[in-house]
């Protein structure tokens, strides 16, 4: 191993800075930071439990950290070496109930995605690491978030759903940070209201509701003067409240497979201040029924037809045939189309 390697994988914050000092004044490969700073893991039965970090990384690809799973699915304290230098760690298909106790470790983490797991609370731990800024959480199995989120300071976006009913805490409104939110249920059929503590998170500029659970927006969103985004993503909405449709920096949606899209674009043209709008579904047949072109507002509109993911079969050619009609009507809007 090189003297550089050596500072580099000594677990010591100071020696690694002075490596990647030294690598950029040699001008040598700086492969190697970038796969400490960065790791992305899937979960594919990754089993070497001898292996090191040292010994693992020249081997990989710049964009993928295998191999840091083992059979007792616990990350190994050969590990250690990323404490001082990881920024951001995605796993994807886990199996974990807990997060664990080695992230706490990892002090300059600012990007924490475990979607896809079972996991069902967050440590605290996870809230107390000073450079957190995005805590990504889809698909688990959480019925609360603790008032232990209070610690996350510097938190920007929260996204978390889950195959359990889920309650948020009124803590989360007093994220000072806190500026995209991302909440709902995975293959929840219950009818439930949409937390109201949401909408007393003034400051958000983004916000997802995903899952079948979501049959209304309250007039509370009215509270949202900052939001420009706004995701939905399976709600069986049927109606924008008026208060939305009113609120003065959004700009942009995005529709994604909703029962009740052709109830909710007619009310389109009410909106003051939309500018771009995204499209997802399988069926466009509903937009040939719409005055699209009141939509002249629209700076741009992108249009998701999947075709039941067949590409060339008969639904597919029906999405492409009235997307290209909708072109026509808005000749002033950049349309994009993906059938």
């Amino acid at each position: 191993m090189s003297p550089i390697q050596q500072l580099i994988f000594s677990g010591d914050a100071n020696n690694y800075e002075l490596a990647k000092q030294l690598s950029i004044s040699q001008g040598l490969d700086l492969n190697i930071f970038a796969q400490l700073e960065s790791c992305t893991v899937e979960f594919n039965l990754l089993t070497q439990s001898n292996i090191t970090a040292a010994e693992l990384l020249p081997r990989l690809e710049a964009d993928e950290i295998p191999n840091l799973f083992y059979k007792n699915e616990e990350l190994s304290h050969n590990w250690a070496v990323f404490a001082p230098v990881l920024e951001k760690f995605s796993l994807v298909q886990h199996q974990w109930e807990q997060i664990p106790n080695v992230i706490k470790h990892w002090k300059r983490l600012k990007h924490l995605d475990l979607r896809n797991g079972k996991l069902q609370n967050i440590a605290a731990f996870v809230y107390e690491l000073p450079e957190l800024e995005h805590l990504i959480l889809y698909n688990n199995s959480f019925q609360q978030i603790s008032k232990d989120i209070i610690k996350a300071q510097n938190l920007v976006k929260l996204a978390i759903t889950s195959t359990q009913k889920m309650e948020l805490c009124e803590e989360i409104a007093r994220l000072p940070a806190l500026k995209c939110l991302a909440f709902g249920g995975s293959n929840l059929l219950i009818e439930q209201q949409i937390p109201a503590v949401i909408f007393d998170c003034e400051q958000l500029e983004t916000l997802e509701l995903k899952g079948q659970n979501f049959y209304h927006i309250p007039k509370q969103v009215e509270q949202l003067r900052s939001l420009e985004n706004l995701y939905l993503e399976y709600c069986p909405i049927s109606r924008f409240p008026r208060e939305l449709l009113m609120l003065p920096r959004l700009e942009f949606m995005e529709l994604s497979f909703l029962p009740h899209l052709d109830k909710l674009l007619a009310q389109l043209s009410h909106f003051l201040h939309l500018k771009r709008l995204t499209i997802y579904n399988d069926d466009f047949s509903c937009l040939e029924n719409l005055p699209v072109k009141e939509w002249i507002f629209l700076e741009e509109l992108s249009l998701y037809g999947f075709g039941f993911m067949h590409f060339g079969n008969q639904q597919q050619q029906q999405n492409q045939r009235i997307a290209n009609w909708v072109k026509t009507q808005l000749p002033n809007t950049q349309v994009y189309i993906y059938c």
